[in-house]
């Protein structure tokens, strides 16, 4: 579970990023903020950090956890082959998103169990 002051660092990083435009492609996703959407339902903000962590709220969980925020050094994001690599817990689920040239990209994930999910990712700006 993620402090108080964490909970209140990802309010301000959704103001900030809500209101100030990113230039992701053919720079660096350092720092940026995603409204994701998952085939189950799921919905979260995801803000890929600079030390290739990530810390996500779920706006939506239908497995649970609804208005929850989560982050920690076992959730991990790098590029690999032109591909957004996101790992969560340890990579009891692992998302590989295709980089693309604009706001919205798309992939799969898939977890320890083997269920698969798709995901769509739109940079908040």
């Amino acid at each position: 579970m993620v402090s108080f002051m964490n909970k209140i660092r990802l309010l301000f990083y959704i103001i900030i990023f809500s209101t100030t435009p990113s230039l992701v492609f053919g720079s660096n996703f350092e720092g940026t903020v995603w409204l994701t959407y998952e085939g189950d339902g799921g919905k979260k903000i995801i803000i890929l950090e600079d030390d290739k962590t990530f810390t996500y709220f779920n706006i939506y969980n239908p497995s649970g956890n609804t208005h929850k925020v989560f982050g920690d050094n076992s959730d991990t994001w790098k590029i690999v082959d032109e591909k957004l690599v996101i790992s969560y817990n340890d990579g009891f689920k692992i998302c590989s998103i295709k980089v693309s040239n604009s706001a919205k990209m798309n992939g799969n994930c898939i977890n320890k169990n083997g269920y698969v999910d798709q995901i769509e990712m739109q940079l908040i700006e």
